[in-house]
Formats: C-alpha cells, sequence, structure tokens
C-alpha cells in the first residue's frame, strides 16, 4: 500500500511539474474543474470495472476488453483536449 500511494504522489508531482514547464498552471475560480474531475473519474471507474470483470470471467484481458480500454483512452483524451 504504501508503494502504490507513495507512487501515485510521485507520479503527481512530477507530471505537473514537467506540464508546468511548458504551460503555465492556473486554478482560478472560473475553470472547469468539476468537469473535468467527473470525465476522470468516469474513465477511472469504466476501466477498473472492465478490469475486474476480464479478471473474473477469463483471468485475462480480451481482444474485446483491450479495445474498450483504448477506446476509453482515447475518448479520455480527446475530451481533455476540449477543456
Amino acid at each position: 500500500v504504501g508503494n502504490i500511494i507513495g507512487s501515485n504522489i510521485i507520479n503527481i508531482i512530477f507530471v505537473l511539474g514537467a506540464s508546468s514547464l511548458f504551460v503555465n498552471i492556473r486554478f482560478d475560480n472560473n475553470s472547469n474543474l468539476l468537469n473535468e474531475s467527473q470525465l476522470l473519474s468516469i474513465a477511472f471507474i469504466l476501466s477498473h470495472l472492465i478490469f475486474i470483470m476480464s479478471y473474473l470471467l477469463n483471468k485475462s484481458i480480451s481482444r474485446f476488453s483491450g479495445s474498450l480500454l483504448l477506446f476509453i483512452y482515447i475518448f479520455f483524451i480527446y475530451r481533455l483536449l476540449q477543456f
């Protein structure tokens, strides 16, 4: 558990740090953080449900599950670029 939490914190810090080298990151009251966090939550939940169902049913990730995960990722990136 410590490795997972530590890894997530370090990943967030490195990603925000690297992103801020190229683009100013501002947080204001008029931002769409609620919409972005909802999108992130939906993508997170869907991807984990696919992983759990694939594990319980097949003990592996099928081509269909992989395609769904790829579609969720592409849709997620597309929607992030829309904000």
